[in-house]
């Protein structure tokens, strides 16, 4: 499983989760949205739509914790691209393939790369004349 920007495709599971966070962001308020964690089915990037006031919470919501990636929507208050999407995805799965697990409830989210041949897809800037 690779986990870098160039060699990940995006399958259904990360355009579903995509399209979670873009329902999130379009009908809650800013507020909410950098306040609220989502869980996501590791299988199929589903989501219960539900915006939970912590990790714990959306942990307590959930069948089998190791089944689900939990994502801060601090870090997306805009949205996330599909390709990201996936990267989270593979991320957390390959986390819990490897025995890592979230048994602590206030451990932090995984870290991901940031080395030139690691960054994530999202633009962090726009560009002069992008929305014009």
């Amino acid at each position: 499983m690779a986990i870098c920007s160039q060699c990940t495709e995006v399958e259904d599971s990360g355009r579903r989760m995509s399209e979670a966070i873009q329902l999130a962001v379009v009908f809650h308020t800013f507020q909410e949205i950098t306040h609220s964690f989502m869980a996501f089915a590791l299988a199929d990037g589903s989501t219960d739509h539900v915006l939970y006031p912590s990790k714990n919470a959306a942990i307590d919501h959930q069948t089998d914790e190791r089944l689900f990636a939990y994502l801060c929507l601090r870090n997306f208050p805009g949205g996330c691209k599909p390709k990201d999407a996936q990267l989270i995805l593979n991320l957390h799965r390959w986390a819990y393939d490897h025995g890592h697990r979230f048994y602590d409830r206030d451990s932090p989210s995984l870290i991901m790369p940031v080395g030139h041949e690691q960054k994530i897809t999202r633009q962090t800037f726009v560009k002069p004349g992008e929305f014009d």
